[in-house]
């Protein structure tokens, strides 16, 4: 079965881009800009974590992060509005600021795509890469779908049958050729 750990990225790199659009670039001390779906607060109702759908009851979004009232520049991602200095990567070892470069969402956590490649994403059971697009998952493992071929003829399978013979993962005619005049 084929996933794709970068659709998921793809899609959240397009949120990305519309997030850097509402992010608010000048601040006044008394007031700030504000995207058309977030409005100044007009009582002490505040949104429960972070979630900028709130905002349309005329609510002050709420960091993600720090949790605290945002009134000033934000980022919103995923429907989630960040402190631009919150807005980093998730590993702790990086902590690179995603703003400018884009992420990948894992489990509910942003990482810069260098981190998603060198520490979350899985490794093809064949080359040991990292498997940044297409993933395909067979006999308990996951593989690059190039990588996934016949112990025969070395033609990938893609989403086609296979046979496993000896350990090895055979197409139609490649174990019609090994094993059928095997005596």
């Amino acid at each position: 079965m084929l996933n794709s750990p970068k659709t998921e990225s793809h899609r959240a790199f397009q949120e990305f881009l519309q997030a850097v659009q509402l992010v608010l670039m000048e601040i006044n001390k008394n007031s700030y800009i504000k995207p058309s779906n977030v409005h100044e607060s007009q009582n002490d109702e505040m949104p429960k974590g972070g979630d900028i759908r709130h905002t349309q009851n005329n609510r002050v979004p709420r960091c993600e992060d720090c949790r605290q009232e945002i009134r000033g520049a934000y980022v919103l991602a995923n429907g989630l509005a960040y402190c631009p200095n919150h807005f980093i990567c998730s590993n702790k070892l990086c902590g690179r600021k995603l703003l400018d470069i884009g992420f990948v969402e894992e489990k509910g956590h942003k990482y810069c795509e260098r981190c998603f490649e060198t520490e979350i994403a899985p490794r093809c059971a064949k080359c040991g890469q990292p498997i940044t697009a297409d993933c395909l998952n067979a006999l308990q493992k996951q593989w690059h779908p190039d990588c996934f071929v016949c112990a025969h003829c070395h033609n990938p399978f893609g989403n086609s049958a296979f046979f496993l013979e000896h350990g090895q993962p055979y197409c139609e005619t490649g174990k019609f050729f090994m094993f059928s005049f095997s005596a």
